[in-house]
């Protein structure tokens, strides 16, 4: 199924997404965005389309791709496609959510070194 419904508001958001996801690299912080509502809803042609999503994405790649939405999957698909974006994703865990009051939230998942010496 391909959607890419809403894949051009997510590239209008791109260079500002990148610079938040930057700042949540570097301060190991979450970050936050609010988005244009009008936006969503000209792309989706229904005011009352359920936009929320929860995303988490593991060297660029989703996981549990079957169970994202169609904003999430073209959400991925913008940051993949964004060479700045993609660079800092590929090395790392990151969770991405978006609310109903259209807050983007960005976040890199610490990966917990202790248990990955352990195992082996």
């Amino acid at each position: 199924m391909s959607y890419k419904i809403y894949q051009p508001v997510w590239d209008k958001f791109l260079p500002v997404i990148a610079m938040k996801l930057k700042s949540a690299i570097r301060k190991q912080e979450s970050e936050f965005l609010v988005l244009d509502q009008l936006d969503f809803q000209k792309a989706g042609h229904n005011k009352r389309s359920n936009y929320l999503f929860s995303l988490e994405l593991n060297e660029g790649r989703i996981i549990n791709s079957k169970t994202t939405s169609g904003i999430g999957i073209d959400f991925a698909r913008a940051l993949k496609e964004y060479a700045p974006i993609y660079e800092m994703i590929k090395g790392g865990v990151f969770v991405f959510s978006f609310n109903s009051k259209y807050v983007l939230t960005l976040a890199q998942k610490i990966r917990n070194v202790e248990a990955s010496s352990e195992k082996e």
